[in-house]
């Protein structure tokens, strides 16, 4: 059963191919995807490894990876999404 918040969500979606607008993010969820982007660089260079190295990790390119970093662009990948989160586990080293 669909919520009534999935179906304002999916009133929201304007975009072309599956795509979100960003003027359809609210300013709390643009400055949240930012936040995550700057946790995943910081992530990246605390593991040291480079923007390309990440883009081979989720099969895209290093351009993608400087787009998720600086919260130009979504993560909306699911599988993307997890290699993101596995990155971001903190290790004891």
């Amino acid at each position: 059963m669909i919520s009534d918040n999935q179906k304002s969500c999916n009133i929201r979606r304007k975009g072309m191919r599956g795509k979100w607008s960003r003027k359809d993010y609210t300013p709390e969820e643009i400055a949240y995807i930012k936040f995550i982007g700057l946790k995943i660089k910081k992530r990246r260079k605390q593991l040291r490894l480079t923007q390309s190295d990440v883009g081979k990790l989720i099969f895209t390119t290093f351009q993608q990876v400087q787009k998720y970093e600086k919260g130009t662009n979504v993560i909306n990948n699911i599988c993307t999404f997890f290699v993101f989160l596995d990155l971001l586990k903190s290790c004891k080293n």
